[in-house]
């Protein structure tokens, strides 16, 4: 899918051209700037409070404004394209230049509406993004997201998908009885073998747990250091130590920190 819409931005980035997708794609980006720091206000003004409408109206505010930045961007670009058509001066690297940077705006878009999906409150979409080999190639090539985007991600990351086959699941085991007391031997024992993991990311700090193997690799989950940087173990006594993910796969939920 991230492949098919790279062919399709490619396309019409060489039909447009570089000045007119540069323009279109500057006003797209200042559109949705402007629409999320006006989100807030606009939706406190309306009325909208419900946790679950909200995050709704909000992206609904960043679409409305992407969409009249990317019509005046284009209203700005289109004479220029003219011009360049017209002349038929340097028409062709025009059209090359503006396929490249439709396919590279294609490719950004869908690596941040990744990053920020994969921190929203559904688990499944998560997973499934974590997945995308795509997306993991991204990630790992693109830099992190300037400062002044973090509003958006926090809009995006804050949606709440509708559950489509939500009753179709299996149902769950009964639940286990839960013991009197769990200050255990065994649970003491195994709380000195317990290590916090942390990374940063987008949206701040990022912790989790994980357990020693042996010869200085830590066992977490991957989902913990997914998107992050700057990993750190600490260890019950509060020792804290660099760590570098030496392993991940997503699939299982499994990362190797060393």
């Amino acid at each position: 899918l991230i492949v098919a819409a790279a062919v399709v931005g490619l396309v019409n980035g060489y039909r447009r051209g570089f000045w007119l997708s540069l323009a279109q794609y500057v006003g797209l980006v200042v559109g949705v700037i402007l629409g999320a720091a006006a989100a807030g206000p606009l939706l406190d003004y309306i009325g909208i409070h419900n946790p679950v409408a909200r995050p709704i109206g909000a992206v609904l505010v960043l679409v409305i404004g992407g969409s009249l930045g990317s019509s005046i961007g284009f209203a700005a670009g289109e004479p220029i394209r003219r011009n360049i058509l017209r002349r038929g001066l340097h028409t062709m690297p025009d059209s090359i230049g503006g396929a490249a940077l439709s396919t590279i705006a294609v490719l950004a878009m869908c690596w941040f509406l990744g990053l920020s999906f994969s921190r929203g409150p559904s688990q499944e979409i998560a997973q499934e993004i974590q997945r995308s080999t795509v997306l993991r190639t991204l990630d790992s090539l693109a830099p992190r997201p300037p400062a002044f985007l973090a509003r958006v991600e926090g809009i995006l990351s804050g949606v709440t998908f509708p559950p489509v086959f939500a009753g179709l699941e299996p149902s769950l085991p009964a639940p286990l009885p839960i013991p009197s007391s769990v200050d255990t031997p065994g649970v003491q024992h195994a709380k000195q073998f317990v290590v916090k993991v942390t990374g940063t990311g987008c949206g701040g700090l990022v912790t989790g747990s994980g357990f020693p193997i042996g010869n200085g690799y830590v066992v977490t989950n991957a989902h913990v250091v997914s998107g992050t940087a700057n990993h750190r173990v600490e260890t019950p006594g509060g020792v804290g130590m660099k760590a570098e993910v030496v392993y991940f796969d997503p699939d299982r939920d499994v990362a190797l920190l060393y």
